[in-house]
């Protein structure tokens, strides 16, 4: 049991703003999103590189994603947003245009459409399946009046209908964790993330250093294009490029020096990050 999964049986702490549980592999009944096949869906949009993390985590295991009763399902909502957020179906003109303006976008439907979307089964979702348009529904109907980001990844509880958590990081730690122990059909042999419950002094390191190393690919190399995008005087913008890209060589100068990836010779999650990072641009 790693440090961020199952502490409390995944029930997770207590947030106005996000959705923090766990889905737990615990064989003592006390965990609250058990490690079922086929229990859980993950909403995500292809393309965005905070979806992009639990997602690659899920591919690089091989865990089964477009079964109903195998792994963990994953649903590609419509890869731009209007005015009423990420959906599954276009509402709105705005969103009717959107969908005639990318016919060839990957997405999954709750029906089937000219656009190629393809049908999914009802019993994913808490009412009718013809209500469910939006990722926000989702959210108001797992915690009315919620006034957090309504965004994805998200993983959702099909038995409970509810939300596990919202958290890209959360989410890729409980499936490399949690899920690929049993689920995992491929790279059973790598741990991508360290653990913190050890009592090697070494292993505790190796968890401090990727966590470490993860919260600088974030805020250096995920997040800064984002604020490089907005920033709007000159000056600072040439600052902050020249910033991002001298990140990269460094970034690229512990690849080779350690031997092919950021901390060694086998991959860990920290890798999967930089890369589905890269990849956006």
């Amino acid at each position: 049991m790693d440090c961020l999964c199952c502490a409390d049986g995944g029930q997770g702490p207590t947030s106005e703003t996000e959705f923090l549980g766990s889905i737990c592999n615990l064989d003592n009944g006390k965990a609250k999103f058990p490690a079922e096949d086929g229990r859980y869906v993950m909403y995500v949009i292809a393309g965005c590189p905070f979806a992009a993390r639990p997602w690659s985590v899920l591919s690089f295991y091989g865990i089964p994603s477009n079964s109903n009763t195998h792994g963990l399902r994953v649903i590609k909502l419509f890869p731009a947003a209007h005015d009423d957020g990420w959906f599954l179906q276009p509402v709105s003109q705005g969103e009717q245009d959107l969908l005639h303006a990318f016919p060839d976008a990957k997405c999954d439907s709750l029906t089937p459409t000219p656009e190629g979307c393809t049908p999914l089964d009802p019993r994913f979702f808490p009412e009718d399946k013809t209500t469910f348009h939006h990722i926000s529904q989702l959210y108001e109907f797992a915690k009315p009046g919620f006034q957090g980001a309504k965004s994805v990844p998200l993983l959702w509880d099909t038995k409970s209908h509810t939300i596990v958590s919202n958290s890209s990081l959360g989410l890729s730690e409980m499936i490399a964790t949690q899920m690929a122990p049993t689920m995992a059909t491929r790279n059973q042999h790598i741990r991508l993330f360290p653990s913190c419950q050890t009592d090697d002094e070494n292993e505790k390191q190796l968890y401090l250093q990727h966590k470490d190393l993860v919260k600088q690919i974030h805020s250096k190399i995920t997040t800064a294009v984002y604020k490089i995008n907005s920033v709007t005087d000159g000056g600072e913008h040439d600052r902050m490029v020249n910033d991002y890209y001298s990140a990269l060589e460094t970034y690229q100068t512990q690849i080779v020096d350690n031997g092919g990836y950021l901390m060694g010779t086998t991959p860990k999650f920290v890798d999967l990050l930089l890369l589905a990072s890269l990849v956006r641009l």
